[in-house]
């Protein structure tokens, strides 16, 4: 079975730290930031593939609940 995880802040820090250990523990991982930060959102997508997870790159605002509901 497959592990998932979702992970804002992705971009930069410590959001993509978490994201690149998390697939580094096996999981394939969805990264999210705003659209400020989405050349270095796809940079971190790109990093998760290459370890051979899977990865899908949300840019959206999680601070509005709409785009959070979207998003799951």
């Amino acid at each position: 079975m497959s592990r998932n995880a979702l992970v804002t802040g992705a971009a930069r820090e410590i959001g993509r730290v978490i994201a690149l250990r998390l697939a580094r523990d096996g999981l394939n991982v969805t990264v999210n930031d705003i659209k400020a930060s989405s050349s270095s959102l796809n940079k971190v997508q790109q990093e998760i593939e290459k370890m051979g997870r899977k990865s899908v790159a949300i840019t959206a605002d999680v601070s509005i609940n709409k785009v959070v509901e979207t998003m799951m």
